[in-house]
């Protein structure tokens, strides 16, 4: 029983952690003249930052058909906004008080805000949360573990910090937008490549095909995930390719699908950045190596390589310090093959994206936190418990720091 508790984490509990740590985040300063963005005074010394996309969420909230009818430049991910519809109208319907803001965006645009449309995208921002600390303290957390990290307490600790203290949660949790699933994804990811021996079963494979393709409607980069599941032990990898194949091209009907009911489609990430097709257009202008190099500057450059740095050099010492010859470093790469492929698909998908942005390549070094994370607790065991426990205090420090000294916003 007592390392069940260890081991079990209410949802209670960890919606009152997510809360109580974007709540501390109201305090923060916000620089003077934000990028994207207008600073809301919600009491005193109490603000919220609104990012400058909001404005179209939430009117595609407060109006769903923007999204179906081309007028919104979210059309790829039309589930955010009709779930806060729903929401929102069913807090309507309950008798919940809707009161109006209206909020001037960098443009000069004036929006609408109404109060049950922007509590529901807290509230979904909260679930989102609590869902991806509540999945990674699973995927990390277990009875073994707990018998080993005795308190119970530190590495929680720093899976709670590393999902829900960060830069996306402190500039994004209380304005309407769709980064809490950047969050989600590196967890799902990391998720999926534990359990993915365990996925053996059609029923397993196909329910977990299928809450990826609901997901790509909230956030069309869910779709990398697919690439997980190709290495689940269900059936002959032949069986798995068409499966996979059969949701993502459906997927991609959805535009035609659309336009055959009378709606019309417009992909502003194609349209704007050429998304994923921008190598193409570089190879007919003959200017493929040219573009490359450009966007890869841009990508790199919102990248935080300095922590990832750190991190890579702690695995490395990490793996010096507990290897076990013989033949000990090809087994250790082959232990953590799945997590630098899936790294790399990441970082492939990002960077053929063609906008390129700091609050997107966070997903990949949550996904690295947790990996190292992972790997460190389950290499290190019962060894060195002071300087183990000294090392993950000093962690746990250095999380609270960076997140506190994270001034933003992020573009």
């Amino acid at each position: 029983m007592k390392n069940a508790l260890k081991t079990s984490y209410p949802v209670a509990l960890i919606a009152g952690f997510v809360f109580f740590i974007q709540g501390i985040s109201l305090l923060r300063n916000y620089p003077a003249s934000p990028a994207c963005g207008r600073v809301i005074e919600v009491f005193s010394d109490m603000s919220v930052l609104i990012n400058c996309d909001s404005a179209v969420f939430m009117k595609d909230a407060q109006n769903p058909l923007r999204v179906l009818d081309g007028q919104s430049v979210y059309q790829d991910r039309p589930a955010h906004s009709i779930l806060v519809w729903i929401m929102s109208v069913t807090f309507r319907l309950l008798g919940i008080p809707n009161v109006s803001r209206e909020v001037v965006g960098n443009s000069g645009e004036v929006t609408v805000y109404q109060s049950v449309f922007y509590a529901s995208f807290l509230i979904l921002n909260t679930l989102i949360l609590v869902i991806a600390t509540f999945i990674a303290l699973k995927s990390i957390i277990s009875k073994k573990i707990s018998a080993v990290f005795t308190d119970g307490v530190l590495v929680p600790a720093i899976i709670v910090l590393i999902v829900t203290a960060n830069e996306l949660t402190k500039t994004f949790f209380w304005t309407p937008h769709s980064q809490m699933f950047n969050i989600l994804l590196p967890v799902l990811g990391f998720f999926l490549i534990k359990k993915r021996s365990k996925v053996e079963t059609l029923k397993e494979f196909f329910l977990l095909q299928l809450a990826i393709f609901l997901l790509m409607f909230f956030y069309p980069l869910f779709g990398i995930l697919y690439g997980i599941l190709l290495f689940s032990t269900y059936s002959k990898f032949s069986r798995r390719i068409f499966l996979t194949a059969s949701f993502i091209i459906t997927y991609l009907l959805y535009p035609r699908l659309l336009t055959s009911l009378g709606g019309n489609y417009s992909n502003f990430a194609v349209a704007e950045y050429r998304q994923y097709i921008w190598p193409f257009d570089a190879l007919k202008q003959g200017n493929l190596i040219d573009q490359i190099s450009v966007n890869f500057k841009s990508f790199i450059l919102t990248f935080p390589l300095f922590p990832t740095l750190l991190l890579s050099v702690l695995i490395v010492f990490l793996s010096i310090v507990t290897s076990k010859p013989p033949n000990s470093v090809s087994a250790l790469i082959k232990e953590q093959m799945p997590y630098l492929m899936f790294f790399a698909l990441y970082i492939c998908a990002l960077s053929m994206m063609g906008y390129y942005s700091r609050r997107l390549t966070l997903g990949p070094f949550i996904f690295l936190e947790l990996a190292v994370l992972n790997f460190g607790i389950s290499r290190w065991g019962n060894r060195s418990l002071k300087v183990r426990n000294l090392f993950l205090y000093g962690l746990i420090g250095v999380l609270i720091v960076c997140w506190i000294a994270t001034n933003g916003p992020l573009s």
